[in-house]
């Protein structure tokens, strides 16, 4: 580049010809004081507000990635789990201990490799599997009885995004849920379980264009499939704690 050449060449017979070489140790605290003039002037106009602008589009950058792009309807339903006894629990190389049972919800626990990629591709919920609760530890015991199912963080956090009355009718979602499956609500299995919400499952289904403030958009339609089509499934797991 001969314009880069030349210019670099300027440069350097200048800085010879006008730079006193006793100067040459304070080139360090020079550059040290250009830089914090330099960072004053950007805080000067507003380094704050820039940092602000730059951490909300990183928030508007993931949120994006975790939004949905079809516009459907979905379906919920809800799944009630209960965990009360187990029998003849074997220890792992027969050295007893507490147990401790959890419940697992995997959206695609019965799908093969080929349709988890499927899936995963246009249904973001079925990624990861959902941590519904865990069993209190038993007593030293093979045949334990677990009294109470504690709730997850997870699954406590998923509630506080749902509505807690049905706005159809002014009875809560829970009596209503209840009421619809025959389940009576002072009966002492049901009243411990734990309750968990689930999508219905879909199918990719083909593009359509919307209009969005004014713009038009093109998104992904779906279809919905039959509860029976699932390929989740519920995961329970038997753990042993406080090993003698």
């Amino acid at each position: 580049n001969p314009a880069l050449t030349s210019l670099s060449l300027i440069i350097f017979v200048t800085l010879c010809l006008r730079f006193n070489a006793e100067y040459f140790g304070s080139l360090p605290l020079a550059s040290i004081i250009i830089y914090m003039l330099y960072r004053a002037s950007k805080r000067k106009k507003g380094y704050r507000d820039q940092l602000q602008i730059k951490e909300k589009d990183a928030r508007l950058k993931d949120l994006k990635c975790a939004t949905v792009q079809y516009r459907n309807h979905r379906p919920a339903g809800t799944l009630k789990v209960n965990i009360v006894r187990g029998k003849n629990l074997s220890p792992h190389l027969g050295i007893p201990g507490s147990l401790v049972c959890t419940a697992t919800w995997d959206p695609t626990k019965f799908a093969n490799e080929k349709t988890k990629k499927d899936i995963h591709d246009y249904d973001k919920s079925s990624v990861a599997a959902y941590h519904i609760g865990e069993t209190e530890s038993s007593a030293v015991t093979f045949n334990p009885e677990w009294k109470r199912l504690l709730q997850s963080d997870e699954l406590q956090r998923l509630k506080q995004l749902l509505p807690s009355t049905n706005f159809l009718s002014r009875s809560s979602s829970h009596e209503l849920n209840n009421s619809h499956l025959g389940i009576n609500g002072d009966d002492k299995d049901h009243k411990n379980a734990l309750e968990m919400p689930i999508l219905q499952p879909i199918a990719r289904g083909q593009e359509a264009t919307i209009t969005l403030e004014g713009e038009e958009e093109s998104v992904e339609q779906i279809e919905l499939k039959p509860w029976e089509s699932s390929k989740a499934a519920l995961v329970v797991q038997v753990r042993f704690t406080d090993v003698l």
